[in-house]
């Protein structure tokens, strides 16, 4: 079994400067780019499965499993030392 932790790409807050100013860390999203950049090096890795972590703010974690869903077969999400699979 191999293992990958890919963490994401482009972040709003990589974009420029002006947004760490005025956004607080919990609420920094990535781009539609870093979102892209996460799945191709998952892709390129010809990952099964694909596990979410660290997903903010949480009231969109639906949401990101639906949209991982489009590109993956098998998604799930790691939330507080427990694995869900809301999607199933």
């Amino acid at each position: 079994m191999h293992i990958f932790l890919i963490r994401h790409g482009e972040s709003i807050a990589n974009v420029g400067d002006n947004y760490i100013k005025r956004i607080p860390d919990h609420l920094v999203e990535l781009t539609d780019l870093g979102k892209k950049q996460a799945g191709t090096i998952a892709k390129e890795a010809k990952v099964k499965e694909l596990m979410l972590t660290h997903l903010w703010p949480e009231e969109k974690e639906k949401h990101y499993l639906k949209e991982a869903k489009k590109e993956f077969k098998k998604v799930i999400l790691a939330k507080e030392g427990k694995i869900k699979n809301p999607l199933k």
